[in-house]
C-alpha cells in the first residue's frame, strides 16, 4: 500500500523533528505512534533503552517494532502508574522489544498480537497479571520472566492473567505470586499464568513460584486453570 509509511524513533532523536528517517527519527515511541496514523502504517524503534512515565497505547492498525529485537531494544517504565503498554485493536502489532520495570503489570492486551518480545521485572499489586494481561488477541513467541504479584490479599497471575484470546509458544518462567490464596475468587493464584479462558498453547511453564497463601500452600505454581484450554504446554519444576 503506497499510502502506508514508516516512522523512525531513536535514543538520539528528538520529538520536533519529521521522524520520517532515521537522519531525522524521534526520540520517544509515543510521538512515532502518533504520526502513524494510516492503518498498515510502521513504527521502527532503533537499538537503546526508552524510559517512559506515560501508557503507550496502539488504538490502531500499526506495527511498532524494535528493529534489533528484544535484546537491544528495551522499554522501561521510569514513573507513572499505570502499565507500559496497552493494544486495542485487531490490526495492532508490537514486535522485538522488551517490556520492563512496570509496578501496575507490564502490558494489557485487549486486541492485537504481541509477538517476540520480552516481558520481564513488572511487577503488580491488586491488577491483574505482573506481566501480561490478556483479554484477547494472541501473544506469540515471547520471553514472560521474573514478573511477580506483590499483594498478599490479592493477586492473580504473576506472569500471565488470560481471560481471553491466545498465548502461544512462549515461555513462561521463574515468575512469582505472593497472593493470599484462592479465596474463592482467584486471587493469589497462578505464578505462571491463570487461565480463566481463551488458549494457552504450545507453552513451557518452567520454574514458577507461588511463595504464600492464607493457607501455607501455593495454589498452582505452573499454572491456575478455571476456564479455557491449556493444550500441549511443558508444564515442570513449578513450587
Amino acid at each position: 500500500n503506497s499510502a502506508t509509511k514508516g516512522w523512525f524513533v531513536s535514543t538520539t532523536g528528538t520529538d520536533t523533528n519529521t521522524g520520517a528517517t532515521w537522519a531525522t527519527a524521534y526520540r520517544t515511541i509515543t510521538n512515532g505512534i502518533a504520526r502513524a496514523t494510516t492503518a498498515g502504517d510502521e513504527v521502527f524503534v532503533a537499538a537503546g533503552t526508552y524510559n517512559t512515565a506515560v501508557l503507550i497505547g496502539i488504538a490502531s492498525g500499526i506495527r511498532v517494532v524494535g528493529v534489533g529485537g528484544p535484546s537491544s531494544t528495551i522499554v522501561k517504565r521510569t514513573g507513572g502508574g499505570a502499565r507500559i503498554f496497552n493494544l486495542n485493536h485487531a490490526n495492532a502489532v508490537l514486535e522485538g522489544v522488551t517490556i520492563r520495570d512496570a509496578t501496575v503489570g507490564g502490558v494489557y492486551l485487549q486486541q492485537g498480537t504481541i509477538t517476540n518480545c520480552y516481558i520481564i521485572n513488572n511487577s503488580a499489586g491488586q491488577v491483574k497479571g505482573g506481566g501480561i494481561w490478556v483479554e484477547g488477541g494472541t501473544v506469540v513467541g515471547c520471553v514472560i520472566s521474573n514478573n511477580w504479584q506483590t499483594d498478599q490479599t490479592w493477586g492473580p497471575g504473576g506472569g500471565v492473567y488470560l481471560q481471553a484470546g491466545n498465548v502461544v509458544k512462549c515461555r513462561i518462567v521463574n515468575n512469582t505470586i505472593g497472593g493470599g490464596g484462592l479465596g474463592g475468587y482467584g486471587v493469589g493464584a497462578g505464578a505462571g499464568a491463570i487461565v480463566r479462558g481463551g488458549v494457552l498453547e504450545n507453552c513451557l511453564i518452567f520454574g514458577n513460584k507461588a511463595t504464600y497463601t492464607a493457607d501455607g500452600n501455593g495454589d498452582g505454581a505452573g499454572v491456575y486453570q478455571t476456564g479455557g484450554i491449556v493444550r500441549n504446554c511443558t508444564i515442570a519444576s513449578n513450587q
